[in-house]
């Protein structure tokens, strides 16, 4: 009876730690997007802090407590391997650089909004101009609330997707335009800025840029 109940508390320890190296594990895959899509605002800021906490103590109690483990000789290798990729990849993704999180999400999310404008092209939004509210979204294509701001010029076009709303009128963003004035004053701004990745051209009609600061 003894010897079952020995093996019944062993197993619940192994699922315990097992799903406690799942969570680190999962919340360091996660880091990159929580971090990128919650910048630019005081509660985005505020859940950052939140789960750098969480992510932080998890994690150096989880070493803590396998390093004790170790020193028992009561080493357990799968929760032991999981935990250890997940520390590995939220140390890692922790110290990843913004460039790098931006060009990954402007790569995956770019069809998504030259589709929002091929539809304002061509007339497919009620609104024609002024900030305009894509919906709610998980990993919204515009940061800080989901919306963009569409401005119409002589029949161009420039539509402004945030990656960082900042404050007092400044922010970070990719800016959509086909208007030769906006593009003949960007493309002086960028003059012998070529090696400036938070201001520059991106593709056709596309513009990394800062404004206000």
């Amino acid at each position: 009876m003894f010897r079952n109940r020995a093996k019944s508390l062993a197993m619940d320890e192994l699922k315990v730690e097992t799903i406690w190296a799942f969570i680190i594990l999962l919340m360091a895959a996660y880091q990159p997007l929580h971090f990128y899509y919650t910048c630019g605002s005081f509660m985005g800021e505020l859940m950052e802090a939140f789960y750098m906490l969480i992510g932080f103590l998890g994690s150096i109690t989880w070493v803590i407590y396998m390093l004790l483990r170790k020193y028992w000789n009561n080493w357990i290798w799968v929760p032991a391997i999981i935990g250890i990729l997940g520390v590995s990849l939220g140390i890692m993704t922790g110290f990843m650089h913004e460039k790098t999180l931006e060009e990954y999400e402007w790569k995956w999310r770019l069809a998504e909004r030259q589709a929002i404008i091929y539809e304002l092209e061509h007339g497919k939004w009620e609104q024609e101009g002024g900030y305009i509210q894509l919906g709610k979204a998980r990993y919204p294509l515009s940061n800080g609330g989901n919306e963009i701001l569409v401005e119409r010029k002589d029949g161009y076009l420039t539509a402004t997707f945030f990656i960082d709303r900042g404050f007092y009128d400044a922010y970070a963003a990719y800016i959509y335009t086909t208007d030769p004035s906006l593009t003949a004053r960007f493309e002086k701004e960028l003059q012998g800025d070529y090696y400036n990745w938070q201001r520059r051209k991106v593709t056709k009609h596309w513009y990394r840029m800062l404004v206000g600061n």
